[in-house]
């Protein structure tokens, strides 16, 4: 973890709060919306039963089912290209939400001062 903290400061320009917005945007975008859009598309069909859900439930369940599929789609495709085996991508959002994890730590290193220590050496990264 020590080496991706250290990645992300210098991505984000030794910024706090970019490093936290990204923070943020990792876990929402790539874990909290599609977990939430699946379990809503799943509570209105489960409380349809078998029918067909209608009057507004029905454009929500569509626009969930094209989300969700949309955002598996770009996964997959990314995962193709990289040559990762397919079934790793369930793990997607775990690995996002461990992903704002280490940028909120990278922030804390930089609000802290804490040294960086890489190649034997140790140095102090002031944000900016």
């Amino acid at each position: 973890m020590k080496g991706w903290k250290r990645i992300y400061i210098e991505a984000a320009n030794r910024r706090i709060k970019r490093l936290d917005t990204l923070a943020r945007r990792a876990r929402l975008v790539s874990t909290a919306l599609p977990v939430g859009v699946m379990l809503g598309a799943l509570a209105i069909l489960s409380l349809g039963g078998l029918h067909i859900p209608t009057g507004l439930a029905a454009p929500a369940v569509i626009v969930s089912i094209v989300g969700l599929t949309l955002y598996m789609t770009a996964i997959l495709w990314s995962y193709r290209i990289a040559r990762v085996p397919m079934i790793w991508s369930l793990l997607y959002p775990l690995g996002a939400w461990q992903t704002g994890t280490i940028l909120h730590a990278a922030a804390a290193d930089l609000r802290a001062g804490t040294p960086v220590r890489w190649g034997g050496r140790e140095y102090v990264r002031e944000a900016r």
